[in-house]
């Protein structure tokens, strides 16, 4: 089937969802036997049931939240990225208030480096998709704004700065990827949201939508290659994974222009951005198995890719049903 030739109806978004729902939720009712080995998957799962209204019963969400408190106090200085990122996300979610989000986000910025970007672990170098995922996450949280901006304003706008400086190198020199430009989009996108005054800011997430937009294939999806790659290869490795990134990158950076008085976006680009939501999201649809993931392209886990999927259906639905 081929993404680019069928409009998508909006049930099957619904019918695609619901099967990711029901997944995941089956994976965290096992998630005894999953905490020890893999922490940062749980507390991801944990997040897209509470981001996609799935029912967790109140002793199992209650054993998950003591591990979860038990596992940070002792392990601070063994956690990855992914395992602090997921803390922040979980316990902003689980309505905790400053003094356990403001450990998480001290913890995190110790992998910053001088150029502002953000590493996997303590030392790494500047990484796009973690300074991405970090300032999305960052500035989402239920923290007071204020006394955030006052203590971390610096970082935060050298962080937002190692995204468009190293972005733009990986697109002038043609080696753009899909899933750091969904990072890069997200992350400048929430920037623009809270007002950091950064000049230009609104013009390089244009610019950004149009790199993504240029970067999707014949059959609607992303991959994780550069545009040069010949096309029967990168249909070979269409990634549902990478497309969830996009889709829901484009989703709501496409729901916050709606209502933006000064809109970023021309007619022309809104139009040819809902065609790419509709495509990919096709594309989601028609590679979903019938137990409710997706097929695990590259590597990674099974249900993390359903969690990340289903949070790009979710607004991809707002859009199409609107749009």
């Amino acid at each position: 089937m081929n993404g680019s030739n069928k409009k998508i109806d909006v049930r099957e978004i619904v019918i695609a969802l619901r099967r990711a729902k029901i997944f995941i939720a089956r994976i965290i009712y096992t998630h005894r036997n999953l905490l020890e080995y893999y922490p940062a998957h749980i507390s991801a799962l944990f997040c897209y049931a509470r981001l996609l209204d799935i029912v967790v019963p109140r002793d199992i969400d209650e054993s998950f939240e003591k591990f979860m408190l038990e596992n940070l106090n002792r392990n601070y200085e063994r956690m990855s990225f992914l395992d602090i990122f997921w803390g922040i996300s979980y316990f902003s979610l689980k309505g905790y208030g400053s003094g356990k989000l403001s450990e998480f986000i001290e913890q995190i910025f110790s992998f910053q480096n001088e150029n502002g970007g953000i590493g996997s672990h303590r030392g790494d170098i500047g990484r796009i998709p973690h300074t991405g995922r970090f300032l999305t996450a960052l500035l989402s949280t239920e923290y007071e704004s204020e006394d955030l901006f006052k203590s971390h304003e610096q970082k935060i706008l050298k962080a937002c700065d190692f995204l468009i400086t190293e972005w733009s190198k990986d697109v002038s020199s043609g080696n753009a990827l899909s899933h750091k430009g969904a990072a890069v989009l997200s992350g400048l996108s929430k920037c623009s949201e809270v007002n950091l005054g950064i000049q230009g800011l609104d013009q390089q997430i244009v610019d950004t939508i149009r790199v993504l937009l240029d970067l999707q294939i014949q059959n609607g999806a992303w991959t994780f290659l550069t545009k040069q790659t010949d096309d029967r290869i990168s249909l070979e490795l269409s990634a549902p994974n990478i497309t969830a990134m996009v889709v829901r990158s484009l989703s709501e950076a496409y729901l916050k222009e709606k209502g933006n008085e000064a809109p970023k976006m021309s007619e022309e680009l809104s139009r040819d951005v809902l065609l790419a939501i509709e495509r990919g999201s096709k594309y989601l649809c028609e590679t979903q198995s019938e137990f409710g993931f997706w097929p695990a392209s590259n590597s990674g886990d099974l249900s993390v890719f359903a969690g990340e999927s289903a949070l790009a259906l979710k607004p991809a639905l707002e859009v199409l049903e609107d749009g």
